[in-house]
């Protein structure tokens, strides 16, 4: 990614914290998990950091069209405010590629209100500015939580393989206690340890531990199955009870994906969102309408997935924004309606689709709540 310049009084901030567009993994593991629950946390957190940037840089995309489009530089600053606001949160959960890049961006937003509020010649620039590095950001939180998501996705894995492996076992177990040949025990012990290997091979450092401990146990039981049936009996019970009892620890370790859920649909309502924004400022001067267009394009894909994981109430008036969308590229294309007009117009009704979920959601815990003190009391 080629990097925007920066305004000079941001040079020096810059320089301090380096411009690099993509963390290192050891940037990112500036605070490495040391458990697999420790990996759920950070994976629900470095998504919480997308969200907040995202919600940062849909409150430029606004500033920047109150100012550019409304003539509103009052405006523009209190969405300003609100992005810094979004930074600051995401700032304390972020990892240190990511808060670098959270840095540079709100000493971009600092001078850039003050640019506007002295009517300054360089405020649009120091806008496009802002716009620009906090796209950067938005790659960057990306970046950080694909990492974290792809150390819990190892686990995911090697919990799979860990159940094949128990199946084998238990398929060696009842072979062995029904007499079948020695070829056939021997060949379910296999596969046991193949299995075994898989997961360790898929695994985080230490759930490899843990796996270790299962193949040492396996081989404690092979090495009893000629000369010691008894003990055999009671070790493959016992390594069955113990490959359970990993399987239960690894699936309490793992975060109800309610939250994760929602965050997902808070982030695909931003990004519809942002990408109506993109789609009104591309039309300043985009002649041809192609580029406003596209961007309507990304906004329909976005509300898409704004219908998932939400209320009845909710989908309905997700598609019905999303028919409007359509209907809105068809005839922007087609010159039937005016741009302008049309994308403003869809950007209020994203904006009330997004209030009124806010409020169910709202409801829906008061709900919860009262619920629960009854059940407590």
């Amino acid at each position: 990614m080629k990097m925007p310049s920066l305004p000079a009084a941001i040079i020096v901030v810059a320089s301090a914290l380096g411009t690099s567009s993509c963390a290192t993994a050891d940037e990112f593991n500036d605070s490495a998990p040391t458990s697999r629950l420790e990996t759920e946390r950070a994976w629900i957190k470095t998504s919480h950091v997308q969200l907040d940037v995202a919600r940062a840089n849909l409150a430029i995309l606004s500033a920047r069209s109150a100012y550019l489009i409304d003539d509103s530089p009052e405006d523009a600053i209190i969405r300003l405010n609100k992005a810094d606001g979004y930074l600051a949160a995401a700032h304390d959960k972020a990892g240190q590629g990511t808060r670098s890049r959270i840095l540079i961006l709100r000493a971009v937003l600092a001078e850039t209100k003050t640019s506007i509020s002295s009517q300054g010649m360089d405020a649009g620039e120091n806008l496009n500015q802002a716009g620009s590095w906090s796209e950067v950001l938005m790659a960057e939180a990306l970046a950080e939580s694909q990492f974290t998501s792809l150390n819990r996705n190892k686990d995911m894995s090697a919990r799979i393989a860990i159940a094949r492996a128990r199946a084998e076992l238990l398929s060696a177990q009842a072979a062995f206690r029904t007499g079948s040949a020695r070829e056939e025990v021997s060949e379910r012990f296999d596969q046991t340890e193949q299995r075994l290997r898989t997961a360790r091979d898929d695994a985080t450092g230490w759930t490899r531990s843990e796996i270790d401990d299962l193949r040492t146990e396996l081989q404690r039981v092979r090495a009893s199955v000629d000369s010691n049936a008894d003990a055999a009996h009671s070790r493959l019970n016992q390594l069955t009870d113990n490959m359970k009892s990993q399987l239960d620890k690894m699936e309490r370790d793992v975060v109800t994906s309610d939250e994760i859920e929602w965050v997902r649909t808070q982030y695909a309502h931003i990004e519809a969102q942002a990408a109506l924004q993109r789609a009104q400022l591309a039309e300043r001067s985009d002649a041809t309408h192609e580029q406003a267009i596209s961007h309507l394009e990304n906004a329909r894909m976005w509300i898409q997935r704004s219908k998932s994981n939400v209320s009845t109430e909710a989908r309905i008036r997700w598609a019905d924004l999303e028919t409007r969308v359509t209907e809105a590229k068809s005839d922007i294309s087609q010159g039937r309606r005016s741009t302008q007009n049309t994308i403003a117009d869809l950007l209020d009704r994203a904006a009330e689709a997004v209030r009124a979920d806010e409020e169910t959601d709202k409801t829906e815990t008061e709900v919860d709540t009262e619920s629960q003190d009854q059940i407590d009391n």
